[in-house]
C-alpha cells in the first residue's frame, strides 16, 4: 500500500511538472515566433518599398537572430520546420541581394508559413494532433 501511494505521488508530481513545462514552452515559443514574424513583415515592407539594401540588412539580421535563438527550441520541437526556416532565410538573403522581388516575397511567405507550423505544433491544434 505504501509503494502504491509513493508511486501515485510521484506520478502526480511528474504530471504537474510536465504540464507546467508544456505551458511555459508554448508561451515562450509563441512569443519567439511572433517576434520573428514581425521581423519578416519588416523585411516585406522594405521589399515593397524597393529599399533593397535595408531589406538585405534586415534579412541578414533575421537569419543571425534565427540561428542564435533556434537551438533553445530545436531540442523540444519537431526539427523539420526549423531546418526549413533556415533554408528559406538563406534564399531570402540571396533574393534581397539580387533584388528579386518575386522570390523574396515567396521566401518570406514560406518562412511565415513555417512559423505558423511551429506555433501549431506547440499549441496542439487539431490539425497537428491528427
Amino acid at each position: 500500500m505504501v509503494i502504491e501511494i509513493k508511486s501515485t505521488i510521484f506520478a502526480i508530481i511528474f504530471t504537474i511538472l510536465f504540464v507546467t513545462f508544456a505551458v511555459y514552452n508554448s508561451d515562450k515559443v509563441n512569443s519567439f515566433t511572433s517576434e520573428f514574424d514581425e521581423q519578416i513583415i519588416a523585411i516585406e515592407a522594405e521589399i515593397e518599398a524597393d529599399n533593397w539594401e535595408d531589406a538585405n540588412k534586415k534579412a541578414v539580421s533575421a537569419y543571425e537572430y534565427w540561428n542564435a535563438n533556434k537551438r533553445r527550441w530545436y531540442l523540444t520541437l519537431d526539427h523539420g520546420p526549423f531546418e526549413s526556416v533556415s533554408t528559406y532565410l538563406e534564399v531570402l538573403q540571396r533574393a534581397t541581394a539580387l533584388e528579386d522581388k518575386l522570390s523574396a516575397f515567396e521566401q518570406s511567405e514560406l518562412v511565415r508559413g513555417q512559423m505558423r507550423a511551429i506555433r501549431g505544433n506547440v499549441n496542439f491544434e487539431l490539425d497537428y494532433i491528427l
